[in-house]
């Protein structure tokens, strides 16, 4: 259930970015760091921006700190991708590679923080 919050949110946040509904790619291919930071500051804002996200409510912390520790849990997945290419195509090869590297997020934000857990209506028992 983590996890398949966690692709919700990706899919919400890089959607804002690239669309798949265009036949004709929006965005030409683009180096896989700029893609990456992209990726990173916005899904780590629109998971943390508001009180009643799945990050904040259900661990309990600040914006700035749910904001920070889920970039480096984004960052710390990005990196052990080895296989992603120099330049990549949002649309299609990015969002396999977000995918990924969301679900290992996800897992990683979970064990660190799991102690601080709290179940409520948006948290899922885990």
């Amino acid at each position: 259930m983590k996890y398949f919050v966690l692709i919700i949110i990706l899919t919400f946040s890089y959607n804002s970015f690239a669309s798949k509904k265009s036949k004709k790619p929006k965005f030409d291919k683009m180096s896989k760091v700029k893609w990456s930071k992209i990726l990173i500051e916005r899904t780590a804002k629109v998971s943390c921006e508001s009180k009643g996200s799945f990050y904040r409510d259900c661990y309990k912390m600040s914006e700035k700190n749910c904001n920070y520790e889920l970039k480096q849990a984004l960052k710390k997945c990005y990196k052990s991708q080895k296989d992603i290419p120099s330049k990549l195509w949002p649309e299609t090869e990015g969002a396999k590679f977000a995918h990924t590297i969301g679900k290992c997020a996800g897992k990683n934000y979970h064990n660190k923080f799991k102690k601080n857990y709290k179940k409520g209506k948006i948290c899922p028992k885990l």
